[in-house]
């Protein structure tokens, strides 16, 4: 904390800070109105189901800068109550785009409703239910505890809680729960692009654009470039990619020993959402990947 005081009072008084208020003709505390206008004066929300590459979209966006990033997950406020429930229970503390989505779900009337500027939004999909395998590794200590799990042993019990016990339909209704419920945008009112492979909607103060993770990082990165009009193209670098993690070697076990029902198969590869942003045969080549021989 000293540190941080002592920080602060450098700044105070940096020679720069002094001349640039001169400069400027304004107060300190203008200047710090000033910057927190300008930094707000672009508002993007990241918002999209987890593991669907957000982390990878946040780090770019916020790279090209000029823009307010914000990363969530949720505004259901049901939904919002379930995952505080899981991380009360295990005694964690919320991360951060929980906090943020809570913050949100109190400001969403207004957004909607009396919105002052541009909100521009950020969404994805990827194949459902590589998504929900990348989910509960994320997740893993609130399925299978905590402590180090032995791929010998444990892939084939994890594969059985992960059928029995993870939701699988939690991304095939997220745009219903989240969009739509919060904001009344229909993303099936619009066909998806499948030559620029994109689907962009405006409705009002907000413009949403949804990409799929499975497309090159090219391809998104055109998508993201024309939607914030930019002049100095931004660029995608992977990040928290889940076969990297300390788990990888019990990711590898578990994927190959997990068996996907047929009846489950079908619930994911012929829902609206699966069908509304890929095409048959990319359908078909998803669920062929789940299938034993």
């Amino acid at each position: 904390m000293a540190h941080r005081r002592s920080e602060a009072r450098d700044i105070a008084h940096d020679p720069w800070l002094r001349l640039r208020l001169t400069a400027l003709g304004i107060t300190r505390r203008q200047y710090i109105e000033r910057l927190i206008a300008e930094d707000l004066r672009q508002p993007v929300l990241i918002w999209q189901m987890g593991k669907v590459g957000s982390r990878t979209l946040v780090d770019a966006i916020e790279r090209a800068g000029n823009y307010a990033v914000f990363h969530i997950h949720h505004t259901n406020r049901n939904t919002i109550a379930s995952v505080r429930a899981q991380y009360d229970r295990a005694g964690e503390p919320y991360p951060t785009d929980l906090r943020v989505s809570m913050q949100v779900l109190k400001m969403i009337d207004v957004l909607r409703e009396a919105p002052d500027r541009t909100v521009r939004i950020v969404s994805a999909v990827r194949d459902p239910l590589a998504r929900n395998v990348s989910a509960f590794f994320q997740n893993l200590k609130f399925f299978a505890g905590e402590g180090t799990h032995d791929p010998a042993t444990d892939a084939e019990r994890l594969t059985e809680i992960f059928l029995r016990e993870y939701q699988q339909t939690i991304p095939l209704g997220w745009f219903d729960r989240e969009v739509a419920g919060t904001l009344g945008i229909d993303i099936y009112s619009k066909s998806f692009d499948r030559e620029r492979a994109r689907l962009q909607i405006s409705d009002g103060a907000f413009d949403l654009l949804i990409l799929r993770a499975e497309d090159d990082d090219e391809v998104k990165e055109d998508a993201l470039n024309d939607f914030f009009a930019r002049e100095v193209p931004l660029k995608l670098v992977r990040t928290n990619i889940g076969s990297n993690k300390r788990y990888a070697n019990l990711y590898e076990g578990f994927l190959e020993r997990l068996v996907v029902p047929e009846d489950l198969l079908d619930t994911i590869y012929e829902s609206r959402l699966v069908r509304h942003f890929y095409t048959d045969e990319e359908r078909t080549r998803m669920r062929e990947q789940w299938r034993t021989d």
